[in-house]
């Protein structure tokens, strides 16, 4: 069931790769809009307004919404990661065409234990 309640979250959207990136926590993101999404998930901020969003969600379902057409295209696939792995929640994305599929976690993502967040290291070959 569906309300009218609209309630809005500043997660933020597109985000471009600083060259000052916070060190090799997400470079196995070669996307530098990706990578600079990644990077912004590391925030103290970016924690509490996804922890808001999950309490405010506990009792109903949740619609995150974009403009991008491919979830794996888009930074709200690294949020579905994040919600995923950090949080445990199962994650399906509604397709442009009205297909649903559920959410595979990138095969990069981690935990990153220091913080309780998501990262996407690159691939040691050592």
């Amino acid at each position: 069931m569906f309300t009218d309640e609209l309630i809005t979250f500043p997660i933020g959207g597109r985000r471009h790769r600083r060259h000052k990136s916070i060190g090799n926590l997400n470079n196995g993101l070669l996307d530098s809009d990706l990578h600079g999404y990644a990077d912004h998930m590391q925030r103290i901020e970016f924690h509490q307004i996804v922890n808001e969003l999950v309490l405010s969600s506990s009792s109903s379902s949740l619609v995150l919404m974009c403009s991008e057409n491919n979830p794996e295209q888009c930074h709200r696939s690294l949020l579905a990661d994040y919600l995923c792995l950090i949080h445990h929640i199962n994650v399906v994305h509604i397709l442009f065409n009205g297909e649903i599929c559920v959410h595979h976690i990138n095969l990069l993502a981690k935990v990153n234990d220091d913080n309780n967040s998501c990262i996407y290291p690159g691939i040691s070959l050592i």
